[in-house]
Formats: structure tokens, sequence, C-alpha cells
């Protein structure tokens, strides 16, 4: 892929969100190289044994100027296989895979030399 040029109407505005610094040792303590708790949070939204499709998602973080950033927390939620979302509110009919976790916690690279990418493993939802 050859880059764009960064222009202001190349790269439309998403909606705001808290700028860091977070802490790493609490909210993704593997990725900074310490192994502290039994279930570290990661880039896996769902385990080995889970029911559908697995689906790599790859993609890079920018400022808003179109500058790659570093050091960047990404969260990401969905539902399962069958539709459902691993969350109590979520009362649909439908099967709930108990080792769906169904939201992923990870970051970008920690400098911008990689371009600050970014890598979650998803199950394709359903009706995709």
């Amino acid at each position: 892929m050859i880059p764009t040029p960064f222009e202001l109407s190349y790269l439309p505005e998403t909606p705001s969100q808290t700028a860091g610094p977070y802490v790493h040792i609490g909210l993704i303590p593997n990725q900074a190289g310490f192994e502290i708790f039994q279930n570290n949070f990661s880039g896996d939204i769902a385990g080995p044994d889970v029911a559908g499709q697995r689906i790599v998602i790859e993609g890079r973080i920018f400022d808003g100027v179109g500058h790659v950033t570093k050091d960047v927390l990404v969260e990401t939620w969905q539902a399962n296989a069958a539709g459902r979302y691993n969350h109590p509110a979520d009362k649909q009919h439908r099967s709930l895979d108990r080792g769906f976790r169904g939201w992923a916690r990870t970051g970008t690279d920690f400098d911008t030399t990689r371009s600050s990418r970014v890598k979650i493993a998803y199950i394709l939802p359903s009706g995709a």
C-alpha cells in the first residue's frame, strides 16, 4: 500500500476519547513486560475453543493531524458467533459461549518506528 499524504479532508474526525497517559501495569501489564495476573488482558477477544470463524484485524492509530501515535490503549467489544454479548444486560435467547470473553484490550507499539500498529483477534460476527 502506498501512503496517501495526510490532509484534514483525508482523515475524518472520530469521536473524542480521553487522552493518556494510562498505567500499563494495571491495564495491559503483559505488554509492558509485567507478569502480574493469572489471566492477562490481550488483543484476543475469544479463547481457543470458542465457536466461530476467527479473523484478525490490524491497523494503525493516528492523531488528529495524521501523525502515527505511540502508546495508545485500544479496547473493543463484540458479540459472539451467535450474536450475543457476554454481558448481563444482553437478554437475547441466543447461545452464550462461556469461553467467549467478548472484549479485548491491547496497546499499540510503544514507539512510532513500527508505525503504531495494533492487532486484535476476533470471531466473525453473526450474519456477516
